[in-house]
């Protein structure tokens, strides 16, 4: 590991261990778009802040509020709790999620989902791996591209839209929490491809999207196209679409073609 990537799966393994203390807590207040702000979100921001500013380098995240347009050549995107609902009911399906921007796109990711003590990481040319148990491994993803596809979906946020998507590719649906989670599942080829055509942060995608694509998959949002950083409002508008880049066309289409159908009721 480099020196960045040391300081970012330590940030990451530390913010788990206070998420794993109050894991046993119920608080929570609601964000401005109704999403769960729990106590564990705080705290796991404060440690990564502890960590992180020691590299001078700029942090984004949704509790710090805006970046300045045009980003900085540098800039570490973070989620301090990926997959609140998961941890308020407790299905171990959450995350600590540290991403690294160098000119506009992912180069270093951490994904670390403290109740299962699993690490996934990924650096930039380097491939990405997954550490549990006291083992690391090559994460990989699979090959599959047209029948038996499974589809890694939220287990909080089902969207009937998405529910038609898998209808259309016949795909086996495996319901798990946090987008980091899911990246990493990707890689372990426990799943073909997971998205959403919603809005997302730019915290919820970076790590995910690095490890993903070291991992040998595919990431765009919803239309195909590159996800975009650098947002007024850091926001990736299109949805994403995560696969092992061999369905990746096929998931695609099926996108499409249930958007033309209009509203599902």
């Amino acid at each position: 590991m480099n020196t960045l990537l040391e300081i970012a799966t330590t940030a990451a393994r530390d913010a788990g261990k206070e998420i794993l203390a109050l894991y046993s807590t119920t608080d929570f207040e609601r964000k401005v778009d109704g999403s769960p702000l729990t106590i564990a979100d705080t705290r796991s921001y404060e440690v990564l802040l502890e960590h992180l500013v020691k590299t001078g380098i700029q942090i984004l995240s949704e509790e710090s509020g805006t970046v300045p347009i045009p980003y900085p050549t540098q800039m570490w995107i973070i989620d301090p709790l990926d997959g609140t609902k998961d941890f308020l009911n407790k299905t171990n399906d959450f995350s600590v999620m540290v991403g690294l921007l160098e000119n506009g796109r992912p180069t270093l990711g951490v994904v670390y989902a403290p109740a299962l003590d699993t690490l996934y990481y990924a650096e930039k040319g380097t491939g990405a791996f997954v550490e549990k148990n006291g083992v690391t491994k090559k994460l990989r993803v699979g090959t599959r591209d047209s029948s038996n596809l499974r589809y890694i979906r939220s287990g909080n946020q089902v969207t009937k839209e998405m529910g038609a998507v898998a209808e259309e590719l016949n795909a086996l649906r495996n319901p798990r929490g946090s987008i980091g989670i899911k990246s990493g599942l990707l890689g372990e080829e426990f799943g073909d491809f997971f998205s959403s055509w919603g809005a997302y942060g730019e915290w919820d995608i970076c790590a995910p999207e690095i490890i993903a694509l070291e991992a040998g998959g595919k990431v765009t949002d919803c239309n195909g196209e590159t996800i975009f950083y650098g947002t007024a409002n850091h926001k990736v508008t299109q949805g994403a679409v995560f696969s092992n880049g061999a369905c990746h066309a096929r998931v695609i289409e099926a996108i499409q073609k249930v958007k033309a159908t209009g509203p599902i009721l």
